[in-house]
């Protein structure tokens, strides 16, 4: 009997602390995780699904991460670069540089927000434009940003970046329109 007792409370124990120990992990933990990731550059293949085109567009180049500034270069099938430095967007494609205040365009506040959010881990300006759901754990996750009312809400259905540990590695922008982009990030060691 005794040897039960001792059983039953050493089930609980090891249940409790599975309870526990997973209670340690959310999205302030990822964004922290995200946030101390190792700044660099990495590959991407981006995929974009249009709906009046029979084929989808692919392109290639790399997204660097240095703080707080994000950019974004594609190298093919033509070259094209998005710098986001805080509130300010610069754009270069064949017409030259254009720069953006992203205050003064919601859409653009919106989804520098989300790619802020996966890339360097500040959730908080995220969650004025989006209602964020993590689900999964350390090793598989995945964040759901879907739109609060609104101009983002107007322009994109949802927002879904998936991850594991410290890095994330898709990211897939789904329009009111029916378009799609999904981005895959190619780190070195895969």
């Amino acid at each position: 009997m005794i040897s039960g007792i001792r059983a039953s409370v050493a089930v609980l124990l090891i249940c409790w602390s599975a309870v526990a120990g997973a209670s340690d992990w959310g999205l302030s933990e990822l964004g922290e995780a995200l946030g101390n990731a190792t700044e660099g550059r990495v590959g991407f293949r981006e995929e974009r699904t249009v709906a009046y085109l029979s084929s989808p567009l692919v392109s290639t180049g790399y997204v660097a991460r240095h703080g707080d500034r994000i950019e974004k270069h594609v190298v093919a099938p033509k070259r094209e670069s998005l710098i986001l430095d805080g509130a300010n967007m610069e754009v270069e494609s064949e017409d030259g540089w254009q720069s953006y205040d992203v205050d003064d365009h919601p859409m653009l506040r919106g989804l520098s927000a989300a790619l802020q959010a996966g890339l360097t881990g500040r959730f908080g300006p995220a969650e004025d434009v989006f209602d964020i759901a993590l689900k999964g754990d350390r090793d598989g996750w995945s964040i759901f940003l879907s739109p609060k009312p609104g101009a983002v809400a107007e322009a994109v259905e949802e927002i879904v970046l998936q991850g594991a540990d410290d890095r994330i590695e898709t990211i897939d922008i789904r329009s009111t329109d029916g378009d799609r982009s999904t981005m895959t990030l190619l780190h070195d060691d895969e």
